[in-house]
């Protein structure tokens, strides 16, 4: 956040001693030069005890080995449900008991909390159905489910008591619940969805509760101009570029190397996975590709003076949609909703999401294609350049709806914890008997230059409860990122501020 707003003041020494006392840090493959570097700022500028957590054994074997000096005060591997998910002679009363009393401590049930596991969560992403298989996961019971997320919440349970940890850092849904549950501090680390600007979230679902006191105490702010889409979904185009047959063939290739090295070092995912459908993975993508790229779709020029709402498809399975939008994330209800309240004349153009092609189920799309007011953009197309021609955006939480937000065009959301839902412009969907009165606001009802005035205003709040990361990119196909100096700066000054708030505010600092 930016030192000159007031949103929210400076962080005091004796305060930020007693948050970052015992601090607890998930360390992902991307984030996790970011996450040691942080430890090591907060160890020598506050004297912080730092518990890592990793997600495997292979990791928690290379990190304990990298801990021989002692500069980390532990090292535990949090990825407790596999091992608890093969558990046998499991009495169903008491393992249901167990699982009741963690839903009271928490105000969460055990499937909202395994809804959002990519593997647990299948059955709640129907849009993934060919997302690549598990055979362990498929072959478990209800109750073992049960008790495997009860054995997590436990390990969260004893750590938190047992380590007396103070803050939890990029830690998923149960950690975040856990944390919440037992008055400690959480913090995560999200993209502002411009340029190269993030942000620390307080909650699970990735909201930052500075920005809407901002916005209402914004008297000036400069137009917005968004350019192109933001750094992190700008990497992602290269891949457009490149995706060709050849390609393909020794991506598979790849992927029956990659498995082949997973089975010879004894990895756990080896053991996960089905070899098959993993290996013909990228022949999915591909077939995907050409589908959405080729004479069955449309090109924005094509519905030039054509009326018409943009629906970009999520990525499932994802955070955006089971994560942030627990009340819903069925995307192809939503689809069915909008396209049956759209007036004659009308159209809905869907543009797929790149990281879902090969996910789909078979006859996803022509399935959606059986809608008469339906039409598929081409995959290439720009999303903003598709937001700024269309009439109005729908969306759950994707991107598309902060930037046609931003640039004052109207947005029907079907997703409740939306930063940008601050805006008049912005509707969001909680009852199907709103949705017609939104698509006629949307068409009709709309002032442009106030809605251009308002997400102008909304952009320059959200970048002041933001910081850049400056050179920093993350490259989620290959899972690497590069970062510099300036980065770990400003995240970690990101860091301090996001934690001034009233100590009163913090663990109850959800998306409301």
């Amino acid at each position: 956040m930016s030192p000159d707003t007031g949103f929210p003041p400076a962080l005091d020494e004796a305060t930020a001693a007693r948050r970052f006392a015992s601090v607890g840090i998930e360390v992902r493959a991307v984030w996790r030069d970011l996450a040691l570097k942080l430890a090591e700022r907060l160890k020598q500028r506050y004297g912080s005890k730092i518990h890592l957590y990793v997600r495997s054994p292979e990791e928690l074997r290379a990190f304990q080995k990298m801990n021989a000096d002692g500069r980390w005060d532990s090292v535990s591997n949090n990825n407790v449900i596999p091992e608890a998910m093969r558990a046998t002679g499991l009495n169903d009363a008491d393992v249901i008991a167990r699982a009741q009393e963690f839903e009271k401590q928490t105000d969460t049930t055990i499937n909202l909390i395994a809804c959002v596991h990519r593997h647990f969560g299948r059955g709640f992403s129907p849009g993934s159905f060919h997302y690549p298989r598990s055979r362990h996961y498929q072959a478990v019971s209800y109750i073992q489910m049960l008790h495997a997320h009860s054995e997590l919440l436990e390990f969260w349970r004893r750590e938190i008591e047992g380590k007396g940890l103070t803050l939890l850092l990029q830690g998923d849904k149960d950690a975040a619940i856990m944390a919440r549950a037992h008055g400690i501090l959480y913090r995560r680390l999200d993209t502002t969805r411009y340029k190269n600007y993030w942000y620390w979230t307080p909650s699970e679902y990735y909201f930052n509760p500075a920005v809407e006191p901002a916005y209402h105490a914004m008297t000036s702010w400069p137009e917005s101009d968004l350019g192109e889409s933001y750094t992190l979904a700008t990497a992602k185009k290269t891949w457009f570029a490149s995706d060709s047959l050849a390609l393909t063939l020794r991506r598979t290739a790849m992927a029956a190397l990659r498995y082949g090295y997973w089975k010879l070092r004894r990895y756990q995912k080896a053991d996960s996975y089905d070899f098959r459908a993993f290996v013909a993975f990228p022949m999915r993508e591909h077939l995907a590709f050409r589908r959405m790229t080729g004479a069955r779709t449309v090109r924005l020029g094509d519905l030039a003076g054509r009326r018409f709402a943009y629906f970009p498809l999520h990525k499932e399975p994802e955070t955006s949609l089971q994560l942030m939008s627990p009340e819903h994330f069925n995307q192809h209800a939503a689809i069915l909703s909008i396209a049956r309240d759209l007036p004659a004349g009308v159209l809905l153009a869907i543009k797929e999401n790149m990281w879902s092609l090969g996910r789909r189920p078979t006859d996803f799309y022509e399935q959606v294609a059986d809608l008469k007011n339906v039409v598929f953009l081409d995959l290439r197309e720009n999303g903003i350049d598709c937001a700024r021609q269309a009439d109005f955006t729908v969306t759950i939480t994707g991107t598309a709806g902060f930037e046609a937000a931003v640039m004052g065009k109207p947005v029907v959301t079907f997703g409740r914890h939306n930063m940008y839902s601050v805006l008049p412009h912005v509707m969001t969907v909680t009852d199907e008997r709103q949705i017609k009165g939104f698509v006629d606001r949307a068409i009709h009802g709309v002032d442009p230059e106030k809605a251009r005035s308002d997400g102008a205003r909304f952009l320059a709040a959200a970048l002041a409860c933001s910081f850049d990361m400056k050179n920093f990119a993350l490259n989620t196909r290959t899972q690497t990122a590069r970062l510099q100096d300036d980065a770990v700066e400003n995240a970690y000054a990101g860091l301090i501020t996001s934690l001034a708030l009233p100590e009163t505010n913090q663990v109850a600092a959800l998306a409301g």
